[in-house]
């Protein structure tokens, strides 16, 4: 990406090439996925600040770097979403409240299903996931027991409200 010897120091302060992030991935040198994105980013910033914005080196650091960032970005989500859950070291979810929910969505307004993804996406963002065609996915392996309970319990009251009327019992 840039010339490391000849002009390389008096211009990047910290080189950093994809050989050397090669080479600590496969030594297990980074503690974490940021240490990792770090490196990887220091690579196309370096590109940029040592060739000229619009050349051909220049230009393809930039676009790297845009799906470098839109790629990790989901990593992070994912990885902030188990951290979150492995902190709370909540319940684990039972197929039977899996399954539940599942039916249980079939059944919702879209106004009630909107509720239900503000809920998702505050305590289990890892459950969310966009495709390309910006249909929203929800996968409820990701959703933890006390969670996926709080839904059931949300949709239940939704489903009943309409017929309270008609089965007081």
């Amino acid at each position: 990406w840039y010339q490391r010897r000849v002009h390389g120091p008096q211009i990047i302060k910290k080189p950093m090439d994809l050989g050397t992030i090669e080479s600590k991935l496969n030594r297990n040198l980074y503690g974490d996925a940021w240490e990792f994105a770090e490196d990887v980013r220091l690579v196309w910033t370096n590109a940029k600040t040592y060739n000229q914005p619009g050349s051909g080196i220049y230009m393809v650091g930039e676009n790297l770097q845009k799906q470098f960032d839109r790629k990790f970005a989901k990593i992070k989500k994912a990885t902030t979403g188990k951290r979150k859950r492995e902190d709370k070291k909540g319940k684990e979810s039972s197929q039977e409240d899996r399954v539940r929910f599942t039916e249980l969505v079939k059944q919702l307004t879209s106004d009630q299903l909107a509720v239900v993804v503000e809920m998702i996406e505050k305590k289990c963002p890892t459950a969310l996931h966009e495709d390309d065609d910006d249909d929203l996915e929800i996968e409820v392996y990701n959703i933890d027991g006390d969670t996926l309970d709080e839904l059931n319990t949300f949709a239940d009251s939704c489903i009943k409200k309409p017929a309270k009327k008609k089965q007081k019992t």
